[in-house]
């Protein structure tokens, strides 16, 4: 099969047997691709392992009240991803999902990666992904805000919780895919801290 959504293109071979999609030779964009899809009793499940540029990621996880969630209602979700190149720790995400209005929208989320945790509220329409009233704990640190992520370029409004001491931080940084892969990207910040 072949199929085409906006910039987006995906192939691969599928088969379905006993309420079962799998899917073999896959290739979303440039990125390979397969896993098995299971519809039972209103529960979506899903396993599935994607590598970009050859570094595996493995994706688990299953969507209740999928009929809901088809809808454009809120389900609720569960979601592991083990991704060794790029994290320490694998994530758990738990919360609701809905797709309505052409879009994705996490109402909630709980994120947890090893002690690192991270709650919100997230949408995704026409290749842009937004994070909402985000909170991350990472470490000793806390840091609460907004983020934005569209054309490999992330926008942040944060304020981050140093000593106890508030510090807030706006600004771009650009070419967020090569700097995850070690390389440098530019970055333009402004940080307005006078505890500091």
């Amino acid at each position: 099969f072949k199929a085409r959504s906006g910039p987006h293109k995906v192939s691969g071979t599928a088969t379905y047997r006993d309420d079962t999609l799998t899917v073999t030779q896959g290739i979303f964009d440039d990125a390979p691709f397969s896993g098995t899809a299971r519809l039972f009793r209103d529960t979506l499940t899903v396993d599935a392992e994607v590598s970009p540029e050859g570094k595996p990621v493995q994706l688990s996880g299953s969507i209740d009240k999928f009929d809901s969630f088809v809808a454009g209602g809120e389900a609720p979700i569960k979601l592991h991803v083990m991704a060794p190149d790029y994290l320490e720790d694998e994530i758990s995400l738990h919360g609701a999902i809905a797709n309505k209005d052409e879009a994705i929208t996490f109402p909630e989320f709980i994120a947890v990666s090893g002690e690192n945790v991270i709650s919100g509220a997230l949408v995704y329409k026409d290749d842009v992904l937004k994070l909402y009233q985000v909170t991350a704990k990472v470490r000793d640190r806390t840091v609460a805000g907004d983020v934005t992520y569209q054309n490999d370029i992330v926008n942040i409004e944060v304020t981050a919780d140093i000593d106890g001491k508030p510090a807030k931080v706006t600004g771009s940084i650009t070419g967020l895919a090569k700097l995850i892969d070690g390389g440098s990207a530019p970055i333009k910040l402004q940080v307005e801290s006078p505890d500091h």
